[in-house]
């Protein structure tokens, strides 16, 4: 389910309608409060909230509703709103985008852009060896000698016979980059960056190269830039 929360009704109803350009066969509903019993209790993959909402604030209501949902269970956050100066006040929530609705048919056009470029992320697969295994399960992949080891979010772990560089090709597409000769690194597990190292999930610290670390920055700086 697509979710509207706007208290105007009338731009509801036209934000709608050019949702149901892009989500043919999914069910569009429009709340004018931000009602926490519905999201709880509907499967809701992407919630499109007005930042002004009466007496309320889209943004603190988002970081509250994140607060005691888990990130990955919650849908995507897509802020709506006619003041664009809340644009870097509203990274506070990591929204995926924020819609003007001044310029609403070529700002939602480039949200759904990045919405189905995370859809691809998400679902897409590789074959690694007889597995085949999402790409966004990898954490890092790590060349030593003539192998390569992938370390996935499970704790699993899969060695392979290959190089380190056709691994970077295959998965550079993903947000994967090369911070080191030899590890190749998910940008969407970097929690921090040092000159000499990145810091991914459960605290594993990875070394970056000199040479390597502003391309490192770059892409993280690029990652959660569409992220927010």
């Amino acid at each position: 389910m697509i979710v509207i929360i706007d208290d105007d009704y009338d731009f509801a109803e036209i934000l709608k309608k050019e949702l149901e350009k892009y989500y043919i066969e999914k069910e569009i509903k429009i709340l004018t409060n931000f009602d926490t019993v519905f999201l709880a209790n509907n499967s809701i993959k992407t919630l499109f909230l007005d930042i002004e909402l009466g007496s309320e604030n889209g943004i603190d209501l988002a970081v509250e509703y994140y607060r005691y949902n888990q990130r990955g269970n919650a849908p995507d956050i897509i802020f709506v709103s006619s003041h664009e100066n809340y644009v870097h006040y509203s990274f506070v929530a990591m929204p995926l985008y924020f819609i003007r609705k001044e310029k609403l048919v070529t700002d939602l056009k480039e949200c759904m852009n990045i919405i189905n470029y995370k859809n691809r992320r998400k679902n897409a697969k590789i074959e690694v060896n007889d597995d085949t295994i999402k790409v966004s399960q990898i954490i890092f992949v790590e060349s030593k000698s003539n192998y390569v080891y992938y370390t996935l979010d499970n704790d699993r772990k899969i060695k392979q016979r290959a190089k380190i560089s056709a691994i970077e090709k295959t998965l550079k597409e993903y947000d994967f980059i090369r911070c080191h000769v030899s590890y190749v690194i998910n940008v969407a597990y970097i929690t921090a960056i040092n000159k000499d190292y990145v810091i991914l999930n459960d605290n594993v610290k990875i070394s970056v190269s000199p040479a390597r670390y502003r391309d490192v920055l770059e892409a993280y700086k690029q990652y959660r830039w569409r992220k927010s």
